[in-house]
């Protein structure tokens, strides 16, 4: 396929149209990969594109800049994008590692403290649901979120954990998974899980 040189991050796909976040922004294809454009306007300044995901009217970006002031989660509508009109959503001035939609909710994961963030109103209002050390969220159309954390740097906490939610974050339970690298869940609610 017709991709440039580059760290690409993310991918998300409807139809013949593909979207990829890389190193200096986001690159789509109409053609299903033959060919290769960028994303004018970028995602604000945000040069990396880590995260990119999408419900039933928005495409979401997680973004982060080099010197980390001009991240935060982006949208761009579906229908425009090719062009791409772009809007900031939330999180304005974070970098974003990871981001995921389902059952009205958007979840970002910053990449400073790992903070776990909900949105139910599509960006404009957020609330941290989770504090610390979380590198990956995954949701499912049935309102189950789960989020892989980290704990590597502190030795005397089970390195990696996986905790689930059944009601959008509001509360959480550690699973039982030892040793995950990896979080995914099915559209029925079933969890998925790569180990060490």
């Amino acid at each position: 396929c017709g991709l440039y040189w580059g760290c690409y991050d993310a991918l998300w796909a409807i139809g013949s149209l593909l979207v990829t976040g890389y190193e200096g922004g986001t690159r789509f294809s109409t053609n299903d990969g033959s060919d290769w454009n960028d994303m004018t306007p970028r995602w604000g300044n945000g040069w990396y594109v880590h995260a990119l995901v999408a419900n039933d009217s928005y495409l979401f970006a997680g973004v982060t800049s080099g010197d980390y002031t001009q991240g935060g989660v982006w949208r761009c509508p579906i229908s425009e994008i090719v062009p791409p009109t772009t809007q900031l959503v939330g999180l304005a001035g974070r970098s974003i590692k990871d981001i995921a939609c389902g059952n009205n909710a958007l979840f970002a994961v910053t990449a400073d403290s790992g903070s776990v963030y909900r949105s139910t109103d599509g960006g404009s209002m957020w609330d941290m649901v989770f504090p610390r050390h979380v590198t990956q969220v995954a949701t499912s159309p049935t309102g189950t979120v789960c989020i892989l954390e980290d704990n590597t740097p502190w030795y005397l906490l089970p390195p990696t954990q996986i905790y689930r939610s059944t009601n959008l974050g509001e509360s959480w339970i550690v699973s039982d998974i030892m040793n995950p690298v990896t979080v995914a869940i099915s559209p029925g609610g079933t969890v998925y899980s790569g180990v060490r």
